[in-house]
């Protein structure tokens, strides 16, 4: 593991136990991550933020040392919405800087349109806001076609038992794909440590259970928006110019629902991962950001 610059805790928050890391002190930020990692996807950034901030990292509930509660009703998007609100209350702060990546970048928005006063400012890595998937299906038959087929992989996480088989039976071998195509960002001990956390009990059904709660048929289809309400705060998005799920239409629609400064940054030579492709550029984007909290 990456050398640890910061400490562990466990914080009780909305009926449940999340573990975190923490380092710095000042203004609260927390850094939620996605799916299939945990806080560990985060450790370019904690000791750079941590200069400045008061970095809280957890693992969100279903994820390495958090609890796991069972069925995927605990997965839906107020219960992570909540999540958050508890940390803030387990910190003692009334307003905090969230950050979120994948499934954590959900979070994040929803959180900041459920709380903008409790949300100073907000950062959203690959995924832009929840909504957005509703804007595919008012395109008509071609962009939405388009838009589903980049979501594939969606459409596996989503078939019951098969997914959790499948990465078993391999040993996650989806990681080590991510070391065979950036060797130089990921080591063999990173990736042992994110097999690690994902074959603990309940952890992989968990994870998956957010692709089953949070995107259900009717919001892939565009039946009924995961989210419609709007961020009212100061808002960045970072994407990776090689992402495959964040074009650059989705990322534009995002505008459309902050109703506060709105900040694009394009990473170039980077995809999906992108604070774990190219760190020091997302870690100069998120310092200029947030320069003048």
């Amino acid at each position: 593991m990456a050398t640890e610059t910061w400490t562990h805790g466990f914080a009780t928050t909305n009926g449940i136990r999340l573990h975190y890391v923490e380092q710095g002190q000042g203004p609260l930020l927390l850094l939620l991550h996605g799916f299939p990692v945990f806080w560990y996807s985060w450790r370019h950034q904690i000791p750079v933020l941590a200069q400045h901030f008061h970095v809280v990292a957890p693992d969100l509930r279903g994820f390495n040392d958090s609890d796991k509660p069972e069925g995927v009703d605990q997965y839906q998007l107020h219960h992570l919405v909540e999540d958050v609100g508890g940390l803030l209350r387990f910190f003692g702060q009334e307003k905090v800087i969230v950050v979120g990546h994948d499934a954590g970048a959900f979070a994040a928005w929803a959180f900041a349109a459920t709380y903008p006063e409790a949300t100073e400012r907000l950062i959203a890595c690959a995924n832009g806001h929840p909504g957005v998937l509703q804007k595919f299906a008012s395109q008509g038959y071609a962009e939405h076609a388009a838009a589903l087929r980049r979501m594939f992989y969606i459409f596996f996480h989503l078939v019951p038992e098969v997914p959790e088989r499948f990465y078993r039976k391999y040993n996650y071998a989806f990681f080590d794909d991510w070391r065979r195509n950036h060797p130089e960002r990921f080591t063999a001990e990173d990736i042992a440590e994110y097999k690690k956390a994902l074959a603990k009990p309940g952890a992989l059904t968990a994870g998956l259970n957010y692709y089953r709660a949070l995107l259900p048929p009717e919001v892939l289809v565009g039946e009924v928006p995961l989210l419609s309400e709007k961020v009212r705060c100061p808002t960045l998005l970072i994407v990776g110019e090689n992402s495959h799920i964040a074009s650059p239409a989705a990322t534009e629609w995002s505008r459309e629902f902050v109703e506060a400064p709105f900040t694009l940054r394009v990473v170039p030579k980077a995809g999906h991962w992108v604070q774990l492709e190219q760190p020091e550029l997302v870690n100069q984007h998120l310092l200029e950001f947030l320069a003048d909290v």
